[in-house]
This record gives C-alpha cells, sequence and structure tokens, in this order.
C-alpha cells in the first residue's frame, strides 16, 4: 500500500474561494469608488465651466456699462438699449439666457435688472453668482460725468 504522507504542501479548495470573494468584494469596492469619483469631477467641471460663463458675461457687461452714455429700456421686446459712441449695444434677457446685440452671451442667467434709483444694473445667476454695476453719469436722462 501506499504511505500516509504527512505534510502535505498546498491550499484547498475553499482556501481558493475564500481569497477569490475577499478579492471580489475590494474590486467592487473600488470600481464604485472610481466611478463616483469620476461623476463628480465631471460636475465639478461643468460647473466651474458656467461659473467661468459667468464671469466672462460680467466682465464684458461691465465693459459696455463704462462706455454707456444713454440706456433706454423697450418693453416690447424687453431689452436693454445701451448707446454708446461706438454704436448701441442691446440687451435681452429671454428664458433665462442673456443675450448681447442678438447673440447668446451666457446662459443661467435669472436676473438682468436696471435700477434708476441707483443708476446701477445688477445681475444674478441661478448658481447664485451676482454683481452690481453702477454706470458713471445719469445715463437713464442721457448725461454723463
Amino acid at each position: 500500500m501506499f504511505p500516509l504522507i504527512k505534510t502535505q504542501k498546498g491550499i484547498t479548495l475553499i482556501e481558493v474561494l475564500a481569497v477569490l470573494i475577499i478579492i471580489s468584494f475590494i474590486s467592487i469596492l473600488l470600481i464604485g469608488i472610481l466611478f463616483n469619483s469620476n461623476k463628480a469631477h465631471k460636475e465639478e467641471v461643468k460647473s466651474n465651466q458656467e461659473l467661468s460663463a459667468v464671469s466672462y458675461a460680467f466682465k464684458v457687461v461691465t465693459k459696455d456699462v463704462r462706455k454707456t452714455i444713454y440706456v433706454e429700456y423697450n418693453k416690447a421686446n424687453n431689452q436693454y438699449i445701451f448707446e454708446t459712441n461706438d454704436g448701441d449695444i442691446v440687451y435681452a434677457l429671454i428664458d433665462n439666457t442673456l443675450y448681447r446685440n442678438d447673440q447668446k452671451l451666457v446662459s443661467n442667467i435669472d436676473q438682468f435688472n436696471l435700477n434708476k434709483i441707483d443708476n446701477s444694473i445688477e445681475i444674478k445667476s441661478s448658481k447664485g453668482e451676482s454683481t452690481t454695476l453702477y454706470f458713471r453719469g445719469d445715463v437713464f436722462n442721457g448725461t454723463k460725468s
């Protein structure tokens, strides 16, 4: 007969299955973390792009406000007309999109309001960013200081 071998080397099938199960759980956790971080990254990039677009729009409007001699509001078309030495600049807020001379400037704008008392314009985005720009002189009566 065969002599009994007292020193067996190797691993059993149960040990292999246990290791595979542990590796599977770790892999599932790592894949979940990877997908969530990728999703968060995409949302952050989108938010930063929107913020950058709003910031750019604020700069463009600020530049136009500084050149404005007279402001007129066209109630029929819901347009603000900024009269400058270089010509008229027309702003319109339609469906939360701000247009400048019939070209889309930026989306996600909730308010674009002129304040005749303060001689200012207020712009608010849907993300909570806002700015108030003050005209130089009394642009509602046609005098510039």
